[in-house]
């Protein structure tokens, strides 16, 4: 009698819920992937990149356009667009960062304009834009209401290295100060 009763169902099949979506998460990757590996490839035209794919002939056109029309924010951008392209001398570079801090600080932006400026002054000291850039900072953080920075800045930008060995003329004493031709420049 216990032969007669077969009391099993068979083999057990896996129920193929998920297989479609397997199959549409995995077409989902595979075509993202081919957009990213076509925009690598080609470009990406409508992207916010440096210049969105200009060269920097054009690139300067644009800025000086820009500063032309007295629109400082948007000359800014595409001086700084124009830096990011062209392969240019570092005295050549800090002049354009000193223009860049010029147009920040004619548009409001004086935060922006010391950035510029001493990113000017960290690339080069440039002897033509070194005299103005001490009065641009100091009228950018008074602008600021930074009255404590404005403060160490000047101390900074006319104290006299009392360490240094002089080497040239003494132009005059203070005190046991000599203060030297290269340090009245400084």
């Amino acid at each position: 009698m216990a032969d007669d009763l077969k009391l099993s169902l068979g083999p057990v099949r896996p129920e193929k819920r998920g297989g479609r979506a397997v199959i549409v998460l995995l077409a989902a990757v595979a075509a993202l992937a081919a957009a990213n590996l076509a925009l690598s490839i080609f470009g990406r035209p409508f992207a916010g990149g440096p210049g969105n794919g200009l060269p920097a002939g054009k690139l300067e056109e644009l800025a000086l356009k820009l500063e032309g029309r007295q629109l400082h924010r948007a000359a800014a951008g595409a001086w700084t667009d124009y830096l990011g392209a062209a392969s240019l001398p570092r005295a050549e570079r800090a002049a354009i960062w000193y223009r860049i801090g010029r147009l920040r600080q004619d548009g409001g932006d004086f935060e922006g304009a010391l950035d510029a400026y001493y990113r000017s002054e960290a690339i080069e000291e440039v002897r033509e834009t070194a005299p103005d850039i001490g009065l641009r900072v100091s009228e950018c953080l008074e602008r600021l209401g930074k009255f404590a920075a404005l403060r160490s800045e000047l101390e900074e930008r006319t104290a006299v290295d009392r360490g240094a060995a002089g080497s040239g003329e003494i132009l005059a004493e203070i005190g046991s100060w000599k203060i030297d031709r290269p340090a009245l420049h400084r």
